[in-house]
């Protein structure tokens, strides 16, 4: 995780191991995650000007998209995609991102692409 740099993917950017568990630093997301975000737009009226459009959503789509793009293109495979694991930087339109984040089941998806015969007949 540490490797990706991508716009729509959260950044690791530290871990500290002084602590009895161990503690990763990840970028701020000041809007939390996406799926306490939709719940909570629901109760916006539509003038509120944080309320969501249908071309806000489709952006907030477009940024979870791009982000598995870039993680087929590193050859991972998130394995847990959903609203709880992404992340909104801001609640106005124009700072707006979504990033995908808790890699925790995140893999390698061609690292098991090698087979050994081990006493079998294939």
């Amino acid at each position: 995780m540490s490797d990706f740099r991508h716009k729509h993917v959260l950044r690791l950017l530290g871990i500290c191991l002084d602590a009895d568990s161990p503690l990763i630093i990840l970028e701020l997301m000041e809007a939390g995650d996406l799926l306490t975000y939709l719940r909570d737009s629901r109760k916006l009226r539509p003038s509120d000007s944080h309320a969501l459009r249908l071309q806000d959503l489709l952006a907030m789509c477009e940024d979870v998209a791009r982000g598995c793009c870039y993680l087929e293109e590193q050859h991972f495979v998130h394995r847990d995609l959903a609203c709880r694991n992404c992340l909104i930087s801001a609640r106005n339109r124009k700072n707006r991102i979504v990033k995908i984040g808790d890699f925790g089941l995140a893999r390698d998806i061609y690292k098991d692409d090698y087979y050994r015969k081990v006493n079998a007949i294939v």
